[in-house]
């Protein structure tokens, strides 16, 4: 189950970064390097997020973890 959840996971991830530039200079009308730099932001929150929730795991655990970001 994990697995499959895993693989679902980092499938949203690709797809958001495929379509999140064109998205953003459609909908905005935002120019290409703008929307170049929302991309990156998106990879670089992924990244921090991953970062501080391996150190939130060291704190307080992998269950309260899991149960607080319910």
């Amino acid at each position: 189950m994990c697995g499959l959840l895993l693989f679902f996971e980092s499938a949203n991830e690709a797809t958001v970064a495929g379509w999140i530039s064109t998205y953003v200079q459609e909908s905005t009308g935002a120019a290409t390097s703008a929307a170049a730099l929302i991309l990156a932001g998106y990879w670089a929150m992924l990244m921090v997020g991953r970062i501080v929730a391996s150190r939130a795991v060291g704190i307080l655990g992998e269950m309260k973890l899991v149960l607080a970001a319910r």
